[in-house]
């Protein structure tokens, strides 16, 4: 009888893990995530232009490629009369310091205790001194800077920043000069654009915030499960390729919506006949938290930070662990706290 029991419960095992659900993971691919503007300034996609009132010495469009803003959702237009975000660079000076050519005779080198002492000049095999030559000068470079939206200036700043260059010594008299000379001109305003440009893009809503990797959940549909899945593996395909709207502008929610309406409808049907207690059951707690977890994804993508957030919770307690559901709770709690302080800032104008 002890033999009959064991079996009959090996059997029991192996049924169990015949007919019981598992979720199976769909990768959306990497998604981009943007900060929302510090300033005032509209959500979504943007023209912009940079306004260069001293062009003579930077062309725009090579300031348009230091500030870089020309990716998903934003759009660089040479005619700043055709853009709705302009950054004026205004009240340019670039000066640099008389060039000083050193000879080694103005070398000074450190001796063996640590006190400055002139260098012995360089000799050729016959006796004759290597003459060596060091450049030197100082680049400094000021300018204003502001932000322009619908010809409103709505933010204002100055940059000023002084660079000391030194060559190495060089035995040409006229190649130190030139070298010193092409370093002082590689600093000026391309350089300090790459500077400030973090600024200009949090201020403006195109800086990335996160790349993030997202994933939704099917179920595995096994051959010798009492139940037909291909509803949710189906829905799942569409969201998916319903979300690669998002991928050209991830603020233009509405058409993404639309089409996945149906999609969120049957997933919320389906956890209307969750059953938790029941591991065989068509939605048990595996398929639960991950329909949980699907909606919360579809809450991301459409900006709805707390939402997401309330879902990726029910996702974890509802099946402990599962995914990177309490990660991603934590983490769409952070872009949450930013979108409200963005849409507190929004409503006072």
């Amino acid at each position: 009888m002890k033999v009959k029991s064991i079996l009959i419960g090996a059997l029991l095992l192996v049924s169990s893990t015949i007919f019981a659900q598992k979720p199976d993971k769909e990768s959306l691919g990497f998604r981009t995530v943007r900060d929302y503007p510090t300033l005032n300034i509209r959500k979504g996609v943007k023209t912009f232009s940079i306004l260069n009132e001293n062009s003579v010495q930077s062309p725009m469009s090579d300031l348009g490629s230091a500030f870089n803003f020309s990716s998903k959702g934003v759009k660089y237009v040479n005619n700043p009369q055709q853009a709705e975000l302009i950054f004026k660079v205004s009240n340019v000076q670039e000066t640099v310091s008389d060039i000083i050519i050193l000879d080694d005779r103005h070398k000074i080198v450190k001796g063996p205790n640590g006190k400055p002492m002139k260098a012995v000049p360089k000799k050729a095999p016959d006796g004759t001194i290597i003459k060596e030559y060091q450049g030197k000068a100082t680049k400094s470079v000021k300018f204003d800077y502001s932000i322009i939206l619908d010809n409103e200036e709505v933010y204002t700043k100055s940059y000023e920043n002084s660079v000391n260059f030194e060559t190495e010594w060089i035995t040409d008299p006229k190649a130190a000069r030139a070298k010193i000379t092409n370093m002082t001109q590689t600093f000026g305003l391309l350089t300090a654009a790459n500077e400030i440009a973090p600024d200009l893009k949090k201020l403006s809503g195109t800086q990335l915030l996160a790349t993030i990797k997202l994933d939704i959940y099917g179920v595995k549909q096994k051959k010798k499960c009492l139940h037909d899945y291909s509803a949710i593996n189906n829905s799942v395909l569409k969201f998916k390729t319903a979300s690669e709207y998002l991928e050209k502008d991830e603020f233009n929610t509405e058409p993404f919506k639309k089409d996945v309406k149906e999609v969120i409808d049957l997933w919320e049907s389906l956890l209307k006949e969750s059953d938790l207690s029941n591991e065989e059951a068509k939605i048990n707690a595996e398929v639960t938290a991950a329909l949980y977890y699907n909606i919360a994804i579809y809450n991301v993508l459409i900006k709805e930070f707390q939402s997401a957030q309330d879902y990726f919770t029910l996702s974890e307690k509802t099946d402990k662990g599962f995914g990177d559901a309490k990660e991603m709770a934590e983490l769409v709690g952070r872009w949450k706290t930013a979108k409200e302080k963005y849409e507190e800032r929004m409503a006072k104008h």
